[in-house]
């Protein structure tokens, strides 16, 4: 499997058995015999878009076929805040002043994959466009209870790709916009994204797809949602030394390009 992967690689192979060399054998699935399988479990291993689970239920382990479609692969997780770099496309709150001053520092950031398939709707645009949406007027009901002129404090979704991260100063390009927010130093990187690129030995697997009758611990997966067990980026404990292929594998500059492989960008007048 190579260490730069791609997150709109397509898997074509058929069906797949795992042997004990390591290698991979390519079979033929009867789909007239296919029967739907739920699996949940732990990740193995993985090589060349095929994945080993050991099923939480009866701790056998199970050859998974990745879909096709790499839309029906998510990963979510966490990562360090070390990890942030230029490029990734990010989604936040804040909120700001009258002057457009952002007030506090942010405690969460989601890095995330535009959908170039979504419609540009509203609601749809503050969550997947680059820009800034207002939410909200936290008060705004209490605007005009007295004479006294209130500072308007307005809420903001942020969605944007990352232009630089210096130490707790992140600078996020959101459409036409340019800013600078400050990150909490407990602040929460969390992960949601199509494909595989952050997979890593250890972490919880949910399947939904099928089985045949004459290849027994074969899966071939429709669906495969994955929850990541270690943050990615933290760094391994000192003398500590990894078995698994499926880490090995997953150099952190190739997981890194995987955040920052962007959709096509939409046309400004759909902005």
């Amino acid at each position: 499997m190579s260490n730069r992967l791609n997150f709109f690689a397509l898997v074509s192979l058929a069906s797949l058995v795992w042997v004990s060399s390591g290698t991979l054998v390519v079979g033929q699935g009867n789909g007239a015999n296919r029967q739907n399988f739920n699996l949940k479990g732990s990740l193995v291993d993985m090589q060349r878009g095929v994945l080993k689970v050991a099923a939480e239920a009866d701790k056998k382990e199970y050859i998974v076929k990745l879909p096709n479609e790499i839309e029906q692969v998510r990963y979510s997780g966490q990562a360090v805040k070390e990890w942030l770099s230029g490029g990734m496309f990010v989604r936040f709150d804040v909120q700001m002043d009258e002057k457009g001053k952002v007030l506090g520092s942010l405690k969460q950031v989601e890095v995330f994959m535009p959908d170039p398939k979504l419609p540009n709707t509203p609601d749809n645009m503050k969550n997947n466009v680059p820009g800034v949406y207002p939410l909200s007027v936290p008060g705004a009901e209490n605007l005009f209870s007295d004479d006294t002129k209130k500072e308007v404090i307005k809420s903001f979704r942020v969605i944007a790709q990352v232009a630089g991260v210096n130490k707790n100063k992140l600078v996020a390009a959101a459409g036409g916009s340019r800013m600078q927010v400050e990150l909490d130093d407990n602040v929460s990187i969390n992960i949601n994204v199509p494909g595989f690129d952050f997979f890593q030995a250890g972490d919880d697997v949910t399947i939904a797809g099928f089985v045949y009758p004459d290849q027994p611990g074969f899966v071939e997966a429709a669906r495969v949602t994955v929850v990541g067990k270690k943050p990615i980026g933290e760094k391994p404990a000192k003398g500590a030394k990894s078995n698994s292929r499926t880490q090995r594998n997953k150099k952190e500059p190739a997981a890194k390009d995987a955040a920052k492989a962007g959709a096509k960008e939409p046309a400004k007048d759909d902005k």
